[in-house]
């Protein structure tokens, strides 16, 4: 039991030592410790740097050192899959957003990056086709799992390690999604058309003149004619793009 004891506490120190990046360990070589170290660290900053260039490239290079160390130390990662480690990364700057704070559009700009990423990688469901010419008030609509609508504080897809020091508040209202060959790509909307496919993300199958209720119900300035009428405007071009379609096929 003791000698068990003994084990779990030495591994617990290991670990703790690679997470660091200091120290050693008892009747192990320093050299053969720091080869851990590097690895784990390197492999960690490497998924880091593939998922965030733009936030990397603000913060420089000893900072993001920093942050990613602080990242690796701090948070309870335990996943290998890399998309799943540039997530939970995500999640700890958002936590800690308050030590970014001469950099406030920060915690937003790491988050577009990684929906391109995970919009890059992410698995295709396959939809029923729509045809503009023949949908109509009852026609069942779903918004594509490669589709991302989002409402973000700051200009997140304009800043650039060339201009982030002007960087104001701006709401803006984007759609990011990958194409038919595999770019992801983003189109600057408005805030009504960000409101209508979160509606279609979150309600599977739901026709155009529920949809047209639901929008009013957060827009009361429209009626239902009105509310349709931009229905018929805005939904075409995301039709055309198989970004909104038909309901999910199952087999």
């Amino acid at each position: 039991m003791s000698h068990l004891k003994s084990l779990k506490q030495t591994q617990l120190e290991l670990t703790q030592c690679i997470r660091t990046g200091e120290g050693g360990l008892d009747g192990i070589e320093t050299r053969r410790v720091k080869i851990y170290q590097e690895l784990f660290f390197n492999n960690i900053e490497g998924f880091c740097s593939t998922a965030f260039p733009v936030v990397k490239s603000i913060l420089g290079e000893e900072p993001w050192l920093q942050l990613v160390r602080k990242f690796f130390v701090e948070s309870s990662c335990e996943t290998p899959h890399f998309i799943e480690i540039s997530q939970q990364f995500l999640s700890y700057v958002i936590e800690n957003q308050t030590d970014f704070e001469p950099l406030p559009f920060l915690a937003e700009l790491a988050h577009y990056e990684w929906v391109e990423l995970d919009l890059a990688v992410k698995f295709d469901q396959s939809h029923f086709e729509l045809d503009i010419n023949t949908i109509d008030n009852d026609s069942p609509l779903t918004l594509s799992n490669t589709c991302s609508p989002l409402l973000y504080n700051y200009p997140v897809h304009t800043i650039s390690v060339d201009n982030f020091t002007t960087i104001a508040p701006e709401l803006t209202a984007l759609v990011v999604y990958r194409n038919t060959d595999f770019n992801v790509k983003f189109i600057l909307v408005d805030q009504l058309t960000v409101i209508m496919l979160q509606l279609l993300q979150q309600n599977n199958d739901i026709n155009k003149a529920e949809l047209a209720t639901e929008l009013m119900g957060l827009n009361e300035s429209f009626t239902q004619l009105q509310m349709l009428g931009f229905l018929d405007n805005a939904l075409p071009k995301f039709i055309e793009l198989n970004l909104v379609t038909g309901p999910l096929k199952t087999s």
